[in-house]
């Protein structure tokens, strides 16, 4: 699109309980995913920008393990039940809000533990605040589509594959090769996520 760069496609709009009954020459597929990913890219910016801060390391830390909203949760009390809408929260409140409203109770919040992060947030979002949105799905693009699915389609044509924006499906027998493709284009781009393997 002309915004961060995703592609959108018939899959990328399908419900997720629909996804998983898509099939490839009769295999159903699966789905590997990156945890935390907006924050994840996040990281990278903040690498890219040279915040390597103690709070920010230890936020790269955190995203990478895949395990920000659960700490964030434990903070604030909120139980495993509520992590879609917590997660949400994060994304809306903090992240991608305009700078005026990132004074909010969890924005004050998330900038005590993670006080260089968030100062990045609103450095970026200052003038424009989509900016950060448009920078993060830019570097997502660019490493999913333009990293991992374009060596599947130079080294691998034969694997079917279907992205879903952070996230790839495709059939059980050629999930270690995206896997690992996956890995590779990550861990060029100095990130080490968590990647969660599920039914499409």
């Amino acid at each position: 699109d002309s915004f961060g760069r995703r592609v959108h496609t018939n899959v990328t709009n399908i419900a997720r309980g629909l996804r998983a009954r898509l099939v490839v020459g009769g295999e159903a597929m699966e789905e590997v995913d990156v945890a935390n990913s907006q924050p994840l890219f996040l990281a990278l910016l903040l690498r890219q920008h040279g915040v390597l801060t103690p709070d920010a390391l230890e936020y790269t830390r955190l995203v990478e393990s895949g395990g920000l909203y659960e700490l964030l949760m434990a903070d604030r009390g909120v139980g495993p039940s509520l992590r879609g809408r917590f997660k949400r929260a994060v994304i809306s409140r903090v992240l991608y809000c305009k700078n005026k409203d990132n004074d909010n109770e969890l924005a004050l919040a998330f900038g005590q533990r993670f006080p260089s992060v968030l100062g990045l947030i609103r450095s970026v979002k200052r003038d424009d605040y989509t900016e950060l949105a448009r920078l993060l799905q830019r570097a997502e693009s660019d490493l999913v589509i333009g990293g991992v699915c374009a060596r599947l389609m130079r080294e691998h044509p034969a694997v079917p594959i279907l992205s879903v924006h952070d996230s790839l499906l495709t059939t059980p027998a050629n999930m270690p090769t995206v896997v690992r493709l996956m890995n590779e284009e990550f861990g060029a781009a100095g990130l080490s996520p968590a990647l969660r393997r599920k039914a499409g």
